[in-house]
């Protein structure tokens, strides 16, 4: 009998360990069933972060703007008509669409009315391209059909070569014929003359012999004669063709040189064979030294007789 009743309470203690062992496990389900899961989110993306590299959007914002979107940023400005935007136009963005497309460039500046604004297109365009690629400019004002386009395109190069290339620029003054008339062409080469004599006088005697070469070597015998008359009076003699353009040269030098040594100019004029000449420069001599100071005499000189 006490077995029995031992067996039961060793059962009746399983039975109960059982239940609370059940309601623990049901507590635990319950409770990470009621706890969410939470899953990281990644953080949007900032504008900084969605845009591209800030290298790339650097070198975006700094491109040079297309040859098209210049062209039409300078007729908008050259229609608008305030003058800050008409000099920026002109002398800041017609040099960069030269740059860029200097075929756009010529187009822009000969398909615009007739007036002060077009001849400054075409001076600024053919600036611009002459200082970038002269030989291509050059071909380009050349082949210009229309004579006033032509001349204005030509004129604007010459004063730009004019500077650092006076051969260049006096070249196409001759070929061009502008200012062959008015004295142009021989102040050049008087002005490269004093700053440079040796290259304007090998320049010279490298042109074909004839009249345009005549009056060249007579402009650079007056500037020579005021500081080495034997210089000038002997390229006069033994350059220059005879005849009126030569007689004149030699009248020219002779005044340059009475007025520094009048004796050595006499002793040279003394030289020459009656004629005409010597007349007109027995004259020159007499009334140079009317106004030339005294000068001690040198009754030597190192011309040949003409």
């Amino acid at each position: 009998m006490k077995n029995l009743v031992g067996i039961l309470l060793i059962g009746a203690a399983i039975a109960l360990w059982w239940l609370s062992r059940g309601e623990a496990n049901s507590r635990a389900d319950s409770s990470a069933a009621g706890t969410p899961i939470v899953v990281p989110q990644p953080k949007p993306a900032t504008p900084a972060a969605a845009s591209e590299p800030s290298g790339t959007v650097a070198h975006a914002q700094n491109a040079e703007p297309t040859a098209a979107a210049l062209a039409l940023e300078i007729e908008q400005a050259l229609r608008e008509g305030s003058a800050a935007k008409r000099d920026r136009a002109l002398y800041v963005l017609m040099p960069r669409l030269v740059a860029s497309d200097p075929s756009m460039a010529t187009q822009l500046a000969l398909t615009r009315e007739a007036g002060l604004l077009r001849e400054e297109l075409l001076r600024q365009l053919v600036r611009s391209w002459v200082l970038r690629d002269t030989q291509s400019a050059l071909k380009w004002l050349t082949s210009l059909p229309e004579p006033a386009d032509r001349d204005l395109a030509g004129a604007a190069a010459i004063d730009y070569l004019a500077q650092n290339d006076p051969a260049s620029a006096i070249e196409l003054s001759l070929l061009l014929g502008l200012g062959t008339r008015d004295g142009s062409v021989e102040h050049k080469v008087q002005l490269w003359t004093e700053q440079k004599p040796e290259e304007a006088v090998a320049w010279a005697l490298a042109r074909p012999a004839g009249a345009e070469r005549d009056q060249l070597l007579a402009r650079i015998a007056y500037v020579r004669a005021q500081q080495d008359p034997v210089e000038a009076g002997l390229l006069v003699l033994e350059q220059m063709t005879p005849g009126a353009a030569r007689d004149d040269a030699i009248i020219s030098v002779i005044h340059q040189w009475a007025m520094r040594d009048p004796a050595t100019a006499a002793s040279w004029v003394a030289r020459f064979p009656p004629s005409p000449l010597q007349t007109r420069a027995l004259a020159e001599l007499e009334t140079t030294a009317k106004q030339a100071p005294k000068q001690p005499i040198n009754s030597s000189s190192p011309f040949p007789a003409n």
